[in-house]
């Protein structure tokens, strides 16, 4: 389902926002905020691990 959902924003953000026309500049903007996302939730599983997603 998430990777349906990916591909979708994908496609939406790529086509209908023009994204695919803009310069190499904007990639950044938005590959660094998914890396900050990945180093906080790899970062925080070991706890989710531990202690579970619900108390």
């Amino acid at each position: 389902i998430f990777a349906t959902a990916f591909v979708k924003a994908l496609l939406v953000a790529l086509n209908f926002m023009h994204l695919r026309f803009e310069p190499a500049l904007i990639y950044p903007l938005v590959l660094i905020p998914l890396l900050f996302l990945a180093v906080l939730a790899a970062a925080l599983f070991p706890d989710f691990v531990w202690h579970g997603l619900a108390r």
